[in-house]
């Protein structure tokens, strides 16, 4: 009888271990693994994508529900004539205020320095044609050639006058 309780107790002491050592492995390669490179630029990749997406499909609540996508086209399209939202403000201002709500709360508050365009793009100087700039903001600028730009994403957003290109560069 005793030495099958010692069997067993020795059974119970091999199953700790085994969990032990399993929860060690744990630790080690998952917990205090640090981030390969190849992971952080995916996302800092997608970070730049998400900005983009989410900005383009984020719906105004003083403006008549409308997302801001179609503020960018209105602003763009009929500058002379803006619609005017539920709280008075013209579109084009309503925009850049809902604008800078949104990075103020996000990528400043996560310490990201970047720089954010909407305006008709010319690729031929790879640049913004800046009579047609509908918006630029930017924290600690990602403009400066000094810095390194980590991701840039651009998107076309196509309206009755021509095709804007909403760009977003995040910089180290």
């Amino acid at each position: 009888m005793e030495k099958k309780a010692q069997v067993e107790i020795l059974g119970l002491v091999i199953v700790v271990i085994l969990i032990l050592l399993g929860l060690v492995f744990v630790i080690k390669y998952i917990i205090l693994d640090p981030q390969t490179p190849i992971r952080q630029d995916f996302l800092k990749t997608q970070l730049a994508a998400n900005m983009i997406n989410s900005v383009l499909s984020t719906s105004t609540k003083d403006c008549y529900g409308t997302t801001l996508k179609d503020l960018i086209i209105n602003c763009y399209d009929k500058s002379g004539d803006q619609m005017i939202c539920e709280n008075g403000m013209p579109s084009c201002r309503y925009l850049n205020t809902t604008l800078q709500d949104i990075f103020s709360e996000t990528l400043d508050v996560w310490g990201k320095k970047y720089t954010f365009l909407i305006c008709e793009w010319d690729n031929d100087n790879e640049e913004c044609e800046l009579e047609s700039e509908i918006t630029h903001l930017e924290r600690v600028g990602c403009l400066d050639p000094s810095v390194t730009r980590i991701e840039e994403k651009q998107s076309p957003i196509p309206t009755d006058r021509g095709q804007l290109d909403i760009k977003i560069s995040i910089c180290d």
